[in-house]
């Protein structure tokens, strides 16, 4: 299947090696490419997923995605904290569906689409004589997993915490403008990648540092320490995101 992948990643490239903006659009057209195969061409379970994996490896070329960031967040809703690109695996299953409902639908009123059906015993991806199952994980079961995990999963909590408001706090990734580049920088923060903590004890490198952090030595660097527990960051850099943003409020409530 190396060709049929080729034909998919080499424009996928190309279109994000020109586009500084408005990516989301540009990734759509890209996927298109893949759907149109959806139901003629059988693709294996496998082969979507190492599918999906050159997808994310492209990107991470292009510094659109950070090799460490958390795969949960790539398909699910910016609603959710997440950017919302396209799950193949589950835009293979619903195409499938609906075309095997398409001539389950008209092999009442077409004996055209009737003999197709009854005549599809695996032939075709929509395996018709069959009952489709889907083979991807549903949007719910994604949420799950995401905040169960030890260092991902702990933007997605504090995102649910009830002093809060997650439509405010996402409002960032709703408008459009923001580089890919930039947002799969934020994406990685918020996953606590670049923290010693996570090098330690999830990638488990082998000559990682103590997990210690690097400013101030006296706790362990994790995510929420350095947003907010650093004392040598007391002083300077805490103040300033304070004041910040207060003269954002300021401004608004002054005009």
């Amino acid at each position: 299947m190396k060709i049929k992948s080729n034909k998919i990643m080499n424009p996928l490239s190309d279109i994000l090696k020109k586009t500084g903006y408005g990516y989301a659009l540009k990734y759509l057209f890209a996927m298109r490419l893949i759907s149109y195969s959806f139901g003629i061409v059988k693709w294996s379970t496998t082969e979507l997923k190492n599918l999906e994996r050159m997808m994310r490896t492209i990107m991470n070329k292009h510094k659109w995605h950070h090799p460490k960031s958390s795969v949960l967040r790539f398909a699910l809703s910016r609603k959710e904290g997440s950017r919302d690109l396209i799950d193949v695996g589950a835009l293979h299953d619903k195409l499938i569906l609906k075309l095997g409902n398409y001539f389950y639908g008209n092999a009442g009123n077409s004996a055209l689409h009737h003999a197709v059906s009854a005549a599809d015993d695996k032939f075709t991806p929509l395996r018709m004589m069959h009952v489709f199952n889907s083979r991807n994980t549903t949007t719910k079961m994604d949420i799950e997993q995401w905040s169960r995990m030890s260092i991902h999963g702990v933007y997605y909590n504090e995102l649910k915490s009830p002093h809060v408001d997650a439509k405010l706090s996402q409002l960032w990734l709703i408008n459009k403008g923001i580089f890919g580049e930039t947002e799969s920088a934020i994406f990685a923060m918020q996953d606590g990648v670049p923290t010693r903590n996570y090098v330690k004890y999830v990638i488990s490198e082998p000559n990682a540092p103590e997990d210690i952090c690097r400013r101030c030595g006296g706790h362990g660097e994790t995510l929420n320490h350095v947003l907010a527990g650093c004392t040598l960051l007391t002083n300077t850099f805490y103040p300033k995101r304070h004041n910040d943003v207060a003269k954002i409020i300021h401004l608004r409530l002054a005009i």
